[in-house]
């Protein structure tokens, strides 16, 4: 006899505010039109093996990448602190 563990899904646990920036990129995703946003967390989860913290990384990475250009390593420093 085989026993499989299922994990609990760690993005069901992930605070609204933070939730709500995941929500946001799946909204403008290609996978909107093709599955519900509990079911795209759910794979996130499970097929892809992506945290909730690598999720918000891989959307600060691409929101960043959009271009914002700094005059100044200066400047980018002070917004990164500063938010």
């Amino acid at each position: 006899m085989s026993i499989t563990l299922k994990t609990t899904n760690p993005f069901m646990y992930v605070p609204e505010d933070k939730l709500s920036i995941i929500r946001d990129d799946f909204l403008k995703s290609e996978f909107v039109d093709k599955m519900d946003f509990e079911r795209y967390l759910t794979l996130l989860h499970e097929e892809d093996d992506i945290t909730p913290e690598e999720m918000l990384d891989i959307i600060a990475g691409r929101d960043s990448s959009r271009g914002k250009a700094f005059s100044s390593l200066k400047e980018m420093v002070h917004i990164e602190k500063n938010g």
